[in-house]
């Protein structure tokens, strides 16, 4: 009788092991899956990043070629108004 509950006891014992093993090794797929989840948003944002730096660039060089721009056609206008 001792021996069958001792026996009975390690089963269980076993058992619960096994399950928290399994839910461990469910615990870490996650987390992989997580940590892999983490590096592409990270790469996803270093290149978003990227398409900033190149528009804000793309933007201030819009802006210097404006006001050069206007300045150049309030150079025609005040030509073509004193040669009138």
């Amino acid at each position: 009788m001792i021996l069958e509950a001792k026996d009975s006891e390690k089963k269980e014992v076993e058992n619960r092991a096994s399950d928290l093993f399994i839910k461990v090794e469910e615990s870490q797929r996650a987390i992989d899956g997580f940590e892999q989840e983490k590096v592409k948003l990270k790469e996803e944002v270093r290149s978003k990043d990227d398409t900033i730096k190149y528009l804000e660039g793309t933007v201030a060089w819009h802006k210097d070629l404006n006001v050069k721009l206007t300045h150049e056609k309030d150079e025609l206008l005040g030509t073509i108004m004193r040669i009138q």
